[in-house]
């Protein structure tokens, strides 16, 4: 995949490039702060999921983030969806994790998504032995967010090609 059109470009003044339509035709600038943010929301949307006391759906997870971006200034959600989607698109784009997830049983989106919520220490951690995935992610099986919800990001369509299995519970 060619991606030196797609991430992390820095323009001369130090922002960060990312290309969101499908088509590329048009190009949204995500400053080196939002990136500082994005990580601040995840951080108050598990504060804020931690809170629940019904913690059953899965989707809660992701109704945390959303209305934790509608409180926070300096990033908008197709923004923080945009740095949420580069995240999953790397992640999908790596042989070495899509092979660890099959021979686990696990589908390498639904996975991906939920890394891609978590600190990047973590996500490190869990990339170098996916047995160190938490059990609630495992057993959950849902996605954070909808492979609808990041197509629109996805130009080499990395989201929407990604093998994904379904496997049933034994």
């Amino acid at each position: 995949m060619n991606k030196e059109n797609y991430l992390n470009q820095k323009s001369s003044n130090g922002t960060v490039v990312l290309n969101i339509s499908s088509d590329g035709a048009s190009k949204k600038i995500l400053k080196k702060g939002q990136k500082i943010i994005f990580y601040i929301v995840l951080k108050r949307a598990r504060k804020l999921y931690d809170a629940q006391l019904d913690k059953s759906a899965c989707s809660l997870y992701s109704d945390c983030i959303l209305k934790v971006i509608s409180d926070t200034k300096g990033i908008t959600e197709a923004e923080f969806k945009a740095r949420f989607a580069e995240i999953v698109i790397d992640l999908l784009d790596r042989n070495t994790f899509i092979t660890k997830c099959k021979n686990r049983e696990l589908s390498p989106y639904v996975i991906a998504t939920h890394l891609a919520a978590m600190t990047s220490s973590q996500r490190k951690e869990i990339l170098e032995n996916l047995d160190l995935i938490p059990e609630k992610v495992i057993s959950c099986g849902t996605p954070i967010f909808e492979r609808e919800d990041l197509k629109d990001i996805d130009r080499y369509n990395v989201i929407s090609e990604a093998t994904d299995i379904t496997y049933e519970k034994k």
